[in-house]
C-alpha cells in the first residue's frame, strides 16, 4: 500500500488495529512530505482510514497526563511525549515519531527560534516581522513554546522540543476528551498523512466516538492518482503559514489586514474602541471589506477630528444599522483604494525579497486581493 519503504515498519506495528481502504497508498516527497493518494476509484462515503481510540495519542492514553487543573496544555505534554519517544527506540510511540517531518524549516517559528538560522531564514523572518499581524502571531507562538518548555522541563534540548511542539501543532485533531478545549487534542497515526484543502467539496469528513475511535470518509469520488484531503478549517494564508508552514495560492478563505494603514487619529481610535470597532480592519478575498473596516473608513473620512467624548451621530447611526454605508460610498471607496494600492506596493516589495515559498505565496495572494478591491 505504501510507496515509502520507511513506512513498512511503522505500518506493521499498527496494521492489526488501523483499518485502511485497499485503494489508497501513502507517498513521500522530500519537499511536500507524506500524502495519501487513491490507487483505484474511491466513491463518496467510503471509509478511507479508521483508528481505534487505543491507538490515538492523547491525554487519555499516554503516561504523565496529569494536566487537569494546571496551566499546562495537552499540546505541551504531547510535545514532551514525542520529544522523549524520538530518542527512545523502545518507546511505544517511537515508530510514530519516525513518520513525522524531520524538520519544520518552512515554519516561521523555526526561523525565529533557531540558534543557527540560515541567511535565508534570517531574511525571511525580518520580512515577516514587518507585517504586524503575522509578527504578533509568530511572537505569540514563541512565547508559548518557551513557556511550555520551562514548565515541563523535558530532558531534551530546546530545539528538539520545538520540533515536537510543531509536530503536535501541525498534526493534532480536536475531539471531545475533557471540558477544557485546550486539552481536547489528539494525534492520529496514518490520518495525519492527509493534507489540507480549502475546497470543502473535496475534503473528507472526520467522525469520532470514544468506543470506535476516529474514522475518515470520502465526500466525493476520487480517481486513481488523486490526492485525498481533509480540511484544517477555513483558515487564511497567514494562519496556514504560521501554524503549518505553507500558504495556498487562491485560498478562498484568505483576507488582508489593513489596520496599520488606516489613517485614524488617536482620538478617533479611542472613540472607535468605545464602539467596539478598534483594529482588525480586514478585506476578504471572497467578500471585500468587512463592515468593521467600513466603519473605520467612514470614521477616517469624516471631519478631520471631532470634538468631545462622543462619536459623531452619523457614525453611531451607521453602527446601529439605522443608515447604511452607501451614504459614504464615494469617500470611503476612494480612501480604501488609496490604502490598498499602498499596501499592494509594500507587499509586492516584500514578496520579491522573500525566499520561503509559503511566505512568497502569502504575500503574492495579498497583493492580488489588494489589487482586486482597489479598482
Amino acid at each position: 500500500m505504501s510507496a515509502d519503504p520507511s513506512f513498512d515498519a511503522f505500518f506493521a506495528a499498527y496494521k492489526d488495529d488501523i483499518v485502511v481502504n485497499p485503494n489508497i497508498e501513502i507517498r513521500y516527497d522530500l519537499e511536500y512530505g507524506r500524502s495519501i493518494h487513491a490507487t483505484g476509484v474511491i466513491k463518496s462515503n467510503e471509509l478511507i482510514v479508521s483508528v481505534p481510540s487505543a491507538k490515538l495519542i492523547n491525554q487519555k492514553v499516554f503516561p504523565d497526563s496529569s494536566i487537569e487543573g494546571t496551566e499546562v496544555t495537552a499540546q505541551a505534554v504531547l510535545a514532551k511525549l514525542l520529544a522523549v519517544a524520538a530518542n527512545d527506540p523502545d518507546h511505544p510511540h517511537h515508530l510514530f515519531t519516525k513518520m513525522l517531518p524531520p524538520s519544520f524549516d518552512s515554519t516561521p517559528l523555526s526561523w525565529l527560534i533557531s540558534e543557527t538560522p540560515t541567511p535565508q531564514q534570517v531574511s525571511d523572518i525580518e520580512l515577516l516581522l514587518q507585517v504586524p499581524a503575522a509578527a504578533a502571531h509568530v511572537q505569540k507562538q514563541k512565547a508559548q513554546v518557551l513557556a511550555d518548555y520551562a514548565a515541563l522541563q523535558p530532558e531534551v534540548p530546546l530545539a528538539q522540543y520545538v520540533w515536537a511542539w510543531l509536530c503536535v501543532n501541525s498534526r493534532c485533531l480536536y475531539i471531545p476528551l475533557t471540558s477544557n478545549p485546550l486539552n481536547n487534542l489528539t494525534l492520529a497515526p496514518v490520518i495525519d498523512f492527509l493534507n489540507h484543502t480549502d475546497d470543502a467539496e473535496r475534503a473528507c469528513t472526520m467522525t469520532y466516538t470514544s468506543q470506535r475511535g476516529m474514522a475518515i470518509r470520502s465526500t466525493c469520488t476520487y480517481a486513481p492518482g488523486d490526492e485525498i484531503y481533509i480540511t484544517y478549517g477555513p483558515h487564511c494564508n497567514q494562519f496556514l503559514l504560521c501554524e503549518y508552514g505553507f500558504a495556498l495560492p487562491g485560498n478562498s478563505h484568505d483576507f488582508i489586514d489593513i489596520s496599520d494603514a488606516m489613517p485614524l487619529s488617536p482620538h478617533k481610535l479611542a472613540q472607535l474602541d468605545a464602539l467596539g470597532y478598534k483594529d482588525e480592519y480586514t478585506v476578504s478575498d471572497a467578500d471585500g471589506p468587512s463592515f468593521r473596516t467600513t466603519v473605520a473608513l467612514v470614521a477616517a473620512t469624516l471631519q478631520p477630528d471631532w470634538e468631545g467624548a462622543e462619536p459623531p451621530r452619523l457614525l453611531k447611526l451607521l453602527v446601529e444599522g439605522i443608515i447604511t454605508e452607501d451614504r459614504f460610498a464615494k469617500e470611503t471607496s476612494r480612501l480604501l483604494a488609496e490604502i490598498l494600492q499602498k499596501k499592494a506596493r509594500e507587499w509586492k516589495a516584500l514578496e520579491q525579497r522573500a525566499s520561503n515559498s509559503g511566505l512568497k505565496s502569502m504575500l503574492k495572494n495579498w497583493v492580488l486581493i489588494a489589487e482586486k478591491y482597489s479598482m
